[in-house]
């Protein structure tokens, strides 16, 4: 059974999850990360003035049509679609790339632990954005809107649960650090 995420001594994060946790977290994860290619945009041209040229020419990008993609990647101005068309085809691509690889990164560290999955300060503020790409996906999947109006106990809301208590250990323990300086 999952233990709370602590501070070691060397400055890295752990957390104790069971095989069947981890397993849970990849298969998890990795859906999100199917989700996230299914409707990726077309690799970047080799030469990058090649790629500056395309992204200029380009059509608008609209919205998901997935309501867990569109809760990734929400409209930029509500009640004007032509102008988070043009923030999306900016902006779309890059956020797509930068949650694939936060990803990417989680379930290498979660194949690669034991029952201690041990984590530095970078991989630990990009596991809590993972974490919360995937509680936004599934809280979408199962229509929560309100953490504290739900009566349903189904065990997909229980994983809901398991992943909000698992993001918010590793919260606390963050805080207790000094502030990151900003590059």
């Amino acid at each position: 059974m999952a233990r709370a995420f602590h501070l070691n001594a060397d400055g890295s994060f752990s957390a104790l999850l069971d095989a069947d946790e981890r397993e849970l977290l990849i298969f998890l994860v990795e859906d999100v990360l199917d989700l996230l290619a299914a409707a990726e945009p077309p690799p970047a041209a080799a030469d990058p003035f090649d790629a500056l040229i395309a992204q200029f020419s380009e059509h608008p990008v609209h919205p998901p049509t997935d309501p867990a993609l569109h809760r990734l990647f929400p409209d930029a101005f509500a009640g004007d679609e032509q102008a988070s068309a043009e923030f999306r085809r900016f902006t779309e691509a890059q956020l797509r790339t930068a949650r694939s690889a936060r990803s990417q990164s989680l379930v290498a560290s979660l194949r690669a632990a034991g029952e201690e999955l041990v984590l530095s300060q970078d991989q630990a503020h990009e596991c809590v954005q993972t974490l919360t790409d995937l509680r936004l996906v599934l809280g979408t999947r199962l229509g929560i809107t309100d953490d504290h109006d739900r009566n349903e106990a189904t065990p997909a809301h229980e994983v809901y649960d398991w992943l909000t208590w698992l993001q918010e250990s590793l919260v606390q323990v963050l805080f207790m650090l000094p502030p990151r300086e900003t590059k």
